[in-house]
């Protein structure tokens, strides 16, 4: 790769993100000046430490739906990890191994290469790909342009030190507690369960509402414990089933003073005061339009914006007690839904809080062969609370432990059970004791 090409390439990744990010105001990042600091480090790079400039540019940013896409190659190139690792209770937990090594499932990861995992996770992170920060398996990603491929690595944990290489291709892994297809079925006390593992694809809605119409549950159960987002539109179909008439879930903003209206405003802000006053004078334009140029021009936002589900007059079809089961892992369009119900009072949150990143991205092709996404809008919650960078906070804070995922035990979705048969929290039904003390 050419340095012109380098150069052109992290122009345009500026200028875009310059263009359209709508956060730049919360994340407090100088783009202008991150640009310049990056340039002269391009000297000299060879192809993959480019990549990896790149990448870590946009992670500048701090945003779950800004981030570079390293070309294919590059990533095979790297190789692949041998083990998946799960972030439970402030540490990183083996929860994949390849067949053969399943008497390593539960180890708690305290270093690599005899460095403090957590030191390399900070390192990675600059690195990180698939919503950077926000979901913390997401760094792990980060972790292979720091690992040589060849080389025999360590891994140093609570059972033991264990030595790996890098796999050449993409290798099935022995897993446990994930839970990644759509379900739906019958509880205890007429309690209708469902899992919703994403929202790029399937008629869930159509699926959920034949479930309804045959038999009314007393309490619904949603689970997007690994919903990792897609259309929210689809979530919105969902919640159509639970809300009454016209509805929304996040106040959105996105920038304003983009093509003709931009060129229009650059004139009139260039002008000389005196040129101003005249064309004032003239009628041609108010003080109140070279403001609003102004705006345009510094890239201000709109606040104004909000979707609209539902229609007027529409029926929910289900009015019953609701409660959704939330996870890190709960991303993008999940969240959306989630925001739907918990704005318009419709449901109970247990869980953990949600991975707090959404931002309909952009998506750019570089000439390297690589690319980026870009976010383009701005999210809070209706009554203007913020959850990009911290997500949605549960009504009910649990989170299973790693002896639960291994054991096959679900005490969220046992919690959120005896919370629906208990009369949300009220009368206690049954013998309850095991699901108290992990409360």
């Amino acid at each position: 790769m050419e340095l012109y090409d380098k150069i052109a390439d992290l122009a345009l990744l500026w200028r875009r993100t310059a263009e359209i990010f709508p956060r730049f105001e919360e994340v407090k990042c100088d783009w202008d000046q991150a640009f310049y600091d990056f340039l002269p480090r391009l000297a000299g790079t060879d192809d993959a430490q480019t990549h990896l400039l790149f990448a870590e540019f946009m992670n500048l940013l701090g945003d779950g739906h800004t981030e570079y896409q390293f070309p294919r190659a590059f990533l095979k190139e790297n190789g692949f990890l041998p083990f998946s690792l799960r972030y439970c209770g402030n540490a990183y937990f083996v929860d994949g191994t390849l067949p053969g090594q399943e008497d390593r499932l539960g180890a708690v990861v305290e270093k690599i290469d005899g460095r403090p995992f957590s030191d390399v996770l900070d390192e990675a992170a600059r690195y990180g790909y698939r919503v950077g920060k926000f979901l913390p398996e997401s760094r792990l990603n980060g972790l292979l342009p720091l690992l040589l491929p060849g080389k025999v690595h360590t891994l140093e944990t609570s059972k033991g030190i264990f030595p790996f290489r890098l796999l050449p291709e993409k290798t099935e892994l022995h897993s446990v507690g994930k839970r990644r297809k759509f379900e739906i079925r019958d509880l205890e006390n007429d309690i209708l369960y469902v899992n919703l593992p994403d929202f790029m694809h399937g008629n869930f809605a159509a699926t959920v509402r034949a479930a309804l119409e045959k038999k009314m549950p007393s309490g619904l159960i949603l689970d997007i414990r690994e919903n990792i987002g897609g259309m929210t539109l689809l979530g919105a179909q969902v919640a159509e089933l639970l809300i009454s008439g016209e509805f929304s879930g996040c106040r959105k903003r996105t920038r304003i003073g983009r093509g003709v209206d931009l060129a229009s405003a650059s004139q009139i802000i260039l002008e000389s005061p005196e040129e101003q006053a005249r064309e004032i004078a003239a009628g041609l334009y108010t003080q109140e339009d070279v403001e609003a140029s102004r705006r345009q021009m510094a890239g201000t936002y709109t606040e104004s914006y909000q979707d609209r589900f539902g229609r007027e007059g529409q029926q929910a079809l289900f009015t019953g007690p609701c409660v959704v089961l939330t996870s890190r892992r709960t991303v993008s369009a999940a969240e959306d839904f989630l925001a739907m119900l918990r704005s318009n009072r419709r449901a109970t949150v247990i869980g953990t809080p949600t991975c707090g990143t959404t931002g309909t991205p952009m998506l750019l092709r570089l000439r390297c062969g690589g690319g980026a996404r870009i976010c383009s809008v701005g999210y809070r919650l209706l009554d203007g609370t913020e959850f990009l960078g911290c997500g949605i906070r549960p009504d009910i804070p649990m989170e299973p432990t790693p002896e639960d995922i291994l054991a096959g035990r679900d005490p969220v979705l046992e919690r959120a059970v005896y919370f629906e048969r208990s009369g949300f929290g009220g009368r206690k039904i049954g013998n309850c004791a095991s699901l108290e003390k992990r409360v």
